[in-house]
């Protein structure tokens, strides 16, 4: 079974009975462990959306087979798109509900496909965008299978880096950055530097984001204002991504691993690294059960200092041109711009279906929205399945996942 947003399969885990491992090396061992971790939804799931471990491809030891699974940042990113972060009861119900709005997900070679899904063409038209993992699965006997080697051969290896590893946010410009430039020149007659900053200021947001990087770091004049006067631009550009920020269950969970300083004894720069959404010990998995608050409460926290870029936390001049510049070069961040732009195209066909099905919100006669007949008897229908989920987890998050 396979990844029902990016398509990748689950790797095994020590608890399969037939386990058809990836060739040795083309998969990292810290990547083996991760790939088994999925987040399986559907109403015969105890718990309606719970976090599982690979067992095998049709056995399944907790009578938990998901109607829909997703690897776990998978499953982070298409909640956060989906609207659905939190563990409330009503999200955990229209998340089991997924397979009966979107439709369920294709058998045989297909397995795990969502239908009306736009898979290879959400990065755009154009071969050059084009993500085919969809012609990698072939089948083996009675069961789909995966060339790993193929995909290795077509330089697919980035779709499987994992998508949390943000590349290091300054919240302050290092001083040698600006020193190492020397002083300014007296005078400049290049057609750009002679011009008054204002009409650099209208200029620069024509540009697309490679071309503003590339002009201001042509010259010291222009990597100076980089640095300093068109900070806010670039910071402009990073939150316009969307991708290039965690989103809020990714951003508690780092503050949460990585506190900050008190803001009476805040150090004058940052020491912290920017690290996975999930642990570092080897095939660690975050949870994608949106257990981290979607904000951090830490009190009388100096949240300006946290290695990690952020909307309302970060300063407007910490370093965000490095940082624009940054999410454009690594593995990480290109695997998360894909799996950003199909959980976009995941939400498209939920919220298109949804408002067309039976389970469309209603409107009461005070223009207020309630949830439809059809929804709120599947969610009585479904009652038992959710209490299950306090008596296995119970206010501790830290249960062990299921296998299946």
């Amino acid at each position: 079974m396979s990844c029902s947003l990016c398509r990748l399969p689950f790797t095994p885990s020590s608890h399969s009975v037939d386990p058809r491992w990836p060739p040795p090396g083309v998969l990292s061992e810290k990547q083996v462990l991760y790939m088994k971790h999925a987040f399986g939804m559907g109403q015969h799931v105890f718990g309606l959306a719970v976090d599982l471990v690979n067992m095998d491809q049709r056995y399944n030891e907790t009578n938990a087979f998901p109607d829909v699974a997703l690897h776990p940042h998978c499953a982070t990113i298409a909640r956060h798109h989906l609207g659905l972060p939190e563990n409330i009861p009503d999200n955990l119900i229209e998340l089991s509900l997924l397979e009966q709005i979107v439709g369920p997900p294709m058998n045989g070679v297909h397995a795990g496909r969502l239908p009306d899904f736009k898979y290879e063409d959400v990065l755009g038209a154009g071969d050059h965008n084009r993500v085919d993992i969809e012609a990698l699965w072939s089948k083996r006997g009675e069961l789909p299978d995966f060339d790993w080697l193929e995909w290795k051969r077509r330089n697919l290896d980035w779709t499987a880096v994992r998508p949390d590893v943000f590349p290091r946010f300054r919240p302050q410009v290092a001083p040698t950055r600006i020193s190492s430039l020397g002083p300014l020149p007296e005078s400049t007659e290049d057609i750009i530097t002679t011009q008054p900053l204002d009409v650099l200021h209208v200029l620069l947001p024509y540009l697309d984001n490679r071309s503003f990087v590339n002009i201001l770091s042509t010259c010291r004049t222009l990597r100076r204002y980089a640095l300093t006067t068109f900070q806010a631009q670039a910071r402009t550009r990073v939150l316009e991504l969307g991708w290039a920020v965690p989103t809020d269950v990714e951003y508690a969970g780092f503050v949460k691993r990585n506190p900050p300083p008190p803001a009476a004894t805040s150090p004058t720069s940052p020491t912290t690294p920017t690290s996975p959404a999930a642990g570092d010990k080897p095939g660690e998995a975050a949870s994608s059960d949106g257990s981290a608050p979607t904000e951090p409460s830490t009190d009388a926290a100096d949240f300006s200092l946290v290695a990690m870029a952020h909307a309302k936390h970060s300063p407007i001049n910490a370093d965000w041109y490095l940082y624009l510049s940054q999410v454009h070069r690594t593995p990480a961040m290109r695997a998360r711009r894909w799996v950003w732009a199909l959980a976009e195209e995941l939400s498209r066909v939920y919220g298109e279906k949804r408002a067309a099905g039976p389970y469309a919100d209603d409107v009461d006669a005070e223009g207020q929205r309630t949830k439809s007949r059809k929804w709120k008897a599947y969610a009585k229908h479904v009652d038992q399945q959710l209490m299950m989920r306090g008596a296995m987890f119970g206010k501790h998050k830290s249960a062990k996942p299921m296998t299946w």
